[in-house]
């Protein structure tokens, strides 16, 4: 028999039976459940070193002696259809294994492979098995996908000592649960396999009932940190927040959860364009709003479930709009913003225009989206777009120009597909009340703007755009809020388009 600490690894492609979702919820040690990449670094490290880092702050905090011994470690693959599990098995789990030999407790890293049964055991029994074998602690990893989601989730075991004794009082103590997930980004779906483009035929747009009308910006957020986003929509002078649900026969609906008037102690604007205009930005667990009626950005925020609206400078100072990564300032007498954008946080120069829109010249714009798409190499990719006051719009992917003309007010971005290529939802050109349009374009990298779908004609106007992930399940939703024609006593609708 071999005393001393172990921890035991397989590198295993087999189908895994999927632990209790409790246990996963159970939180990540030393780190957090969800992890999203950087410019500075990729998806897949972001994992790796995530992982990694869970394992080390369980490893000491676990009481496992001053003995050196053998490192085992189980790792269970359940991607079966993926056309690079293996390689994607071995860039997750390399830093752990780097790690665990590097340790001066640790003698050696022991590999062996675990069949499907064996996954699925979540009791103690391996733990009390590795005592048997002489070691002090078991690892298991177990890679798979949920949704479109990668998760990574393991246990660690103290087994007790190693040796005689522990064929008779192995007394074994789970004492890490490693739980880390990230979206099936382009990067990922690279080993994982790639999902169909979205074309004219497979294009599925819906329209949820909202609660009320007259809305002017959108925007979306994990506002009570239970994993889902809401959708948070402001009016000129009240903020309201929905949820997406389903009804009692399973389809689906939205739900309201909060809302709030302007509280008469905020600044109010001295000044206000002929059309209410707004920007909405997710900022952490809040939004990010600013109307026209007001004089500065507020907060939405939901406390113990009630909707909180607050002033806040940061990080757009009083007189610009947040739009996420920039500040856009309003043209006075118009309802569209300044081709000049503000710079953002505190160190920069309050409420002065800084920069230009990437993919302007001189006009200003209604409507601006900018991300960073992760590519399949684990490199991002800048995109930008605005549609200005003519019904131009304007796209820059990296440093390439282009574009494409009528086109409207609302505008959205999103990576359907997590291919690395961009969708935009744009409304059409025609003047208010003459009925809308909602339509579905792909830009490649050459910033080329190729038309996928267009709706039919809709009978009322479409102001305002956005895109979330509303029901959680890791693919983005395009969003655009219908407002009801004139005349009409119907609320607006929600279009979801993906």
């Amino acid at each position: 028999m071999r005393h001393g600490v172990a921890l035991a690894l397989a590198l295993a492609t087999a189908t895994c039976v999927r632990a209790a979702d409790a246990q996963d919820a159970g939180a990540a040690d030393g780190g957090v459940p969800a992890v999203s990449a950087s410019a500075e670094r990729s998806t897949v490290d972001a994992l790796a070193s995530t992982l990694a880092a869970q394992v080390a702050n369980a490893l000491g905090a676990a009481s496992l002696g001053e003995a050196r011994g053998d490192v085992r470690v189980e790792t269970c693959v359940v991607l079966s259809a993926a056309p690079r599990a293996d390689a994607l098995a071995a860039a997750l789990t390399g830093p752990t294994l780097s790690a665990l030999r590097a340790d001066v407790r640790f003698q050696s890293v022991d590999a062996v492979a675990i069949d499907a049964s064996d996954a699925a055991d979540e009791s103690d029994a391996p733990a009390r098995a590795a005592a048997r074998r002489g070691y002090e602690a078991l690892l298991r990893i177990v890679l798979e996908t949920r949704g479109n989601h990668l998760v990574v989730r393991g246990a660690l075991w103290r087994t007790s000592r190693g040796g005689w004794r522990a064929l008779f009082r192995a007394a074994p103590a789970r004492v890490g649960s490693p739980f880390v997930r990230a979206r099936l980004d382009a990067e990922l779906r690279l080993y994982v396999g790639a999902l169909p483009q979205v074309t004219e035929d497979t294009v599925v747009a819906r329209a949820l009932a909202l609660p009320g009308r007259g809305y002017v910006a959108l925007a979306a957020a994990d506002l009570d940190g239970d994993g889902r986003s809401e959708l948070v929509l402001a009016h000129s002078d009240s903020v309201e927040v929905v949820r997406l649900g389903s009804s009692a026969r399973g389809r689906l609906q939205l739900e309201s959860v909060a809302s709030q008037t302007f509280a008469a102690t905020l600044p109010r604007a001295s000044s206000r364009p002929r059309r209410t205009i707004a920007t909405a930005a997710a900022d952490g667990n809040g939004v990010l709003l600013r109307t026209s009626e007001l004089a500065a950005p507020t907060r939405a925020q939901l406390v113990d479930g009630r909707l909180v609206l607050s002033a806040s400078l940061a990080p757009c100072g009083q007189n610009l709009y947040p739009l996420g990564d920039a500040c856009a300032l309003a043209v006075p007498g118009h309802d569209h913003f300044s081709a000049r954008l503000g710079a953002l946080g505190a160190g920069a120069p309050r409420d002065q225009a800084q920069r230009r829109s990437g993919p302007l010249t001189l006009a200003g714009f209604y409507a601006r989206v900018a991300r960073k798409l992760r590519r399949a190499d684990g490199s991002v990719l800048d995109v930008e777009a605005v549609v200005t006051p003519a019904g131009r719009l304007a796209v820059r992917v990296g440093a390439r120009p282009g574009g494409a003309v009528a086109y409207g007010t609302a505008l959205a971005l999103a990576d359907l597909e997590d291919d690395g290529i961009a969708e935009l939802l744009a409304s059409g050109p025609g003047l208010s009340g003459e009925g809308d349009r909602l339509a579905l374009l792909r830009v490649r990298e050459s910033a080329q703007v190729l038309a996928v779908w267009q709706s039919d004609v809709l009978a009322g106007d479409i102001w305002i755009a956005a895109s979330a992930d509303l029901d959680d399940d890791g693919l983005e939703e395009l969003l655009a809020v219908e407002e009801p024609a004139r005349g009409s006593t119907e609320p607006a609708r929600l279009w979801i388009v993906q």
